[in-house]
C-alpha cells in the first residue's frame, strides 16, 4: 500500500486485529484503532478502514435503535476521515446485506449506501465490501466453528443440524490481507465479496473440522432443527476482488484449522 499511516475502528473484533497485525507486521504500515467514540492517536492518516458495528449478536440484530445508531456511528466514521485527512474509506459490510430481512441487515445496507454518498461529498474513495463466514483468533465462542472445536476437544458430541447448507468459510488473516489489498487497489462503485469462493456443503466442514481434532468422536449431524429463516446458501464470487487486486486465498480450511489449533 501506498500509504503510510491507517485508521481502523471495530473495538475488539477478531478481524481488526487481524488487520492490524498484517499492517505493522507484514507490510510496515502503522495501523491506529479508533475507538467506538471516534477518538483515535492520530491527527492523520491515509485510508480508514470501518469494521466497527454494534448490535451484531442474535439478541440485538433485529433491535431497530441499536441498528439505526449504526448508521450515525457510520456517518461519524465517514467524518473522522475527513478530518484525518484520509483519501480512502473501506466499509466492511456483511454477507447478510444478500438476505436483508432483519434489521441488521437492513441497517448494514443503508450505512453503505449513505457513507458512499458522504464521502463522495467529501472527495473519499469509498470501497464497499460483503465479508462471508470468517473464522480464527479471537472469534467468538457462541459460533458454529468456535463451539465444535470446543466439543471436539472435550470429546464430546455437538447437536447440529442436517448441515446441508452450501457454505463458504475464510480465515481470517486471509480476510485481513483482501481488506488491505481493497485499501490500496479497489474501485470506487464496485462490491467487493470477501471469502475463499469455494462454497462447499456445511456437513463437509464439519468432518473436516472432525477428522482434524478427534477422529473418533461422534458428531451429532441432523439432532438440532434448522432455524425458521436459515438461510440455506450462501455463495461468494469473488472474481471482483481478484481481477482488481490479485488476491487468492493463502489458506485452505484445513491449514487453517491446523495454524488456529498449532498442530
Amino acid at each position: 500500500m501506498i500509504e503510510s499511516k491507517v485508521v481502523i475502528s471495530g473495538a475488539r473484533g477478531m478481524l481488526r486485529t487481524a488487520l492490524m497485525q498484517y499492517c505493522n507486521e507484514s507490510r510496515q504500515v502503522s495501523a491506529f484503532r479508533v475507538a467506538r467514540d471516534l477518538t483515535v492517536g492520530t491527527s492523520s492518516a491515509d485510508c480508514f478502514f470501518h469494521l466497527g458495528w454494534g448490535g451484531v449478536s442474535a439478541s440485538e440484530r433485529d433491535d431497530c435503535e441499536v441498528q439505526a445508531a449504526n448508521i450515525t456511528y457510520t456517518l461519524g466514521a465517514v467524518e473522522l476521515a475527513a478530518k484525518l485527512g484520509c483519501a480512502r474509506f473501506v466499509y466492511a459490510g456483511s454477507q447478510a446485506e444478500l438476505n436483508a430481512t432483519h434489521a441488521y441487515a437492513i441497517s448494514k445496507n443503508a450505512a453503505a449506501d449513505l457513507a458512499a454518498i458522504a464521502c463522495e461529498q467529501r472527495g473519499i474513495d469509498f470501497i464497499r465490501t460483503r465479508i462471508f463466514s470468517i473464522f480464527g483468533e479471537g472469534d467468538s465462542p457462541n459460533t458454529l466453528i468456535s463451539s465444535l472445536i470446543s466439543s471436539l476437544q472435550r470429546g464430546e458430541k455437538l447437536p447440529l443440524t442436517k448441515c446441508e447448507q452450501i457454505w463458504d468459510y475464510m480465515y481470517v488473516k486471509d480476510c485481513a490481507r483482501a481488506l488491505y489489498l481493497l485499501g490500496e487497489l479497489g474501485k470506487v462503485g464496485e462490491i467487493y465479496n470477501i471469502a475463499s469462493g469455494v462454497a462447499r456443503p456445511l456437513h463437509e466442514f464439519v468432518h473436516e473440522l472432525r477428522d482434524i481434532i478427534a477422529p473418533n468422536c461422534e458428531l451429532g449431524i441432523g439432532e438440532k432443527p434448522y432455524s425458521p429463516n436459515q438461510v440455506m446458501r450462501l455463495c461468494a464470487d469473488i472474481s471482483p476482488l481478484t481481477r482488481d487486486t490479485g488476491f487468492v486465498p493463502q489458506y485452505s480450511f484445513a491449514d487453517a484449522v491446523k495454524g488456529l489449533l498449532d498442530l
